[in-house]
């Protein structure tokens, strides 16, 4: 994708290539949101001595354990400042960067104050969906001189293979039938980049994800559900670029399902992110809950 400001373009490109003049070796900046993705991450490039810097982003609560640990060289960044991350980028002689963690869409619309930089860029993107704005801000890091890594690159361990991973099966036909038919659902409104949640009970399409994320998403069905039932389908886009925005389940997904009346969470082998799939499974037990992987 094109940036649709030449000024700002060309105002990137010869900052890249002063950069590319002066880099050194291979320097790694984790741009973190929320959860524990981005601390699994940290982790493994401290196993693996990869020397990175994490880029806490302000607009969303940095994992607690992550916050506090002190062998980690950290900067905090705003989702409106562009010019300032720009800058660290180029000042930590960074080559690769890697986005891991949720920041709440709703944050641009409430209380983010956009640089010049982040204003031309949500001004002049042709609509601003998610995928629109991170291409957009891919380019600016390929000017650079920066690759964006795989999200999965730094997590490894986090998928679950194809199957019924907990105790309880879904015995029902109804459950059965309700599994297929949220799954198929949950593609089709990936593939128009609306979200990647759909929550079905009784072949009834109970709520999308959308802006508002899962969370939000699950309990609006639970109300109408009257937390009778209901399954959870979270699949990645039809386009889904590695780089960015996996679908991701963890605790908190279960805990919300289990409070608003879920039945089942079916989700895409493949393709969704498990925080620590092990405890993952475990906690499904525990709150007698379905978890299939397709």
């Amino acid at each position: 994708m094109k940036v649709n400001s030449p000024r700002l373009f060309w105002q990137i490109a010869l900052a890249g290539l002063r950069t590319r003049l002066t880099r050194g070796p291979q320097r790694l900046a984790i741009l973190a949101g929320a959860g524990e993705l981005p601390r699994i991450a940290a982790e493994t490039a401290l196993q693996r001595n990869l020397p990175f810097v994490l880029y806490h982003i302000a607009e969303a609560r940095l994992d607690v354990q992550l916050a506090q640990n002190k062998r980690i060289e950290r900067r905090v960044i705003s989702l409106g400042n562009i010019s300032q991350t720009i800058q660290y980028l180029q000042q930590d002689k960074i080559t690769q960067v890697i986005l891991l963690g949720k920041v709440e869409k709703q944050r641009l619309l409430q209380d983010v104050v956009r640089d010049a930089a982040a204003e031309e860029i949500y001004n002049h993107a042709a609509d601003h969906r998610d995928d629109t704005l991170f291409l957009q801000f891919a380019t600016l890091l390929r000017a650079l001189g920066i690759k964006i890594l795989r999200q999965r690159e730094l997590l490894p361990g986090c998928f679950l293979p194809p199957g019924i991973h907990t105790k309880k099966k879904p015995e029902t036909q109804s459950l059965l039938e309700d599994i297929e038919f949220g799954y198929e659902v949950s593609r089709k409104v990936g593939s128009l980049d609306i979200g990647q949640t759909a929550i079905v009970f009784e072949k009834m399409i109970l709520a999308i994800e959308a802006i508002e994320g899962t969370d939000e998403a699950i309990r609006r069905a639970g109300k109408i559900a009257r937390k009778q039932g209901g399954v959870v389908c979270k699949t990645g886009k039809t386009s889904q670029d590695p780089r960015f925005d996996l679908p991701a389940v963890g605790l908190k997904t279960l805990e919300t399902m289990a409070e608003w009346g879920m039945q089942a969470l079916v989700i895409e082998a493949a393709q969704t992110l498990v925080v620590n799939p092990a405890e993952f499974v475990a906690r499904a037990d525990a709150l007698g809950l379905v978890v299939v992987a397709r």
